[in-house]
């Protein structure tokens, strides 16, 4: 009797049981699984009037680290603080908004509708959860957790591009530091 419980016990912390689905493998932190949209799917061009690929209009500021922060923020409710990275050349490679944590769900309902249904994120912050869609060139991760919600529209060329120049700087400025000292 004693044997039987235990070992019932012992199923129940391990979680075996004949109705138990076969876990997913997990993709490593931070990183998608890799999925294709439907191909019914819009393909991603941008979003909040902000095309990927594009330039950044003459005239709006480039703040120091590249990026142009929307000033109208009912321009994209309930996402706020809308931010456009962009490189050297004002090529628009990353669009990023917030939204409060309970936006998460209308948010994922929207993507999903224009995008298919996209693949599970892991993260490796406790309490945070996401989903992404791809199309090989571009990709779009939505974030939720405690700390709010979070869209980016990502450009994976460019941002390419935008690491590479940007450790190509870092070099050049550790170069000026090490004749400066």
């Amino acid at each position: 009797m004693k044997r039987t419980i235990l070992i019932l016990a012992l199923a129940a912390v391990l979680g075996c049981g004949p109705h138990q689905k076969p876990s997913k493998p997990e993709s490593p932190p931070n990183e998608p699984v890799e999925t294709q949209n439907p191909a019914n799917a819009e393909p991603i061009t941008g979003a909040f009037g902000w095309v990927l690929g594009q330039k950044l209009p003459e005239g709006l500021e480039v703040k120091p680290g590249n990026y142009y922060t929307e000033d109208d923020l009912t321009k994209a409710l309930p996402f706020m603080g809308i931010i456009v990275d962009v490189l050297d050349d004002r090529t628009i490679f990353r669009i990023t908004a917030s939204a409060d944590e309970r936006d998460y769900f209308a948010a994922e309902e929207a993507l999903e509708a224009k995008y298919g249904p996209g693949s599970l994120k892991k993260d490796n912050l406790e309490g945070v959860f996401g989903k992404c869609w791809s199309n090989n060139a571009r990709q779009i991760t939505l974030q939720g957790g405690r700390y709010g919600t979070r869209v980016k529209y990502l450009d994976l060329e460019l941002q390419k591009k935008f690491d590479e120049a940007r450790e190509i700087k870092m070099r050049e400025e550790a170069v000026k530091m090490g004749k400066q000292l």
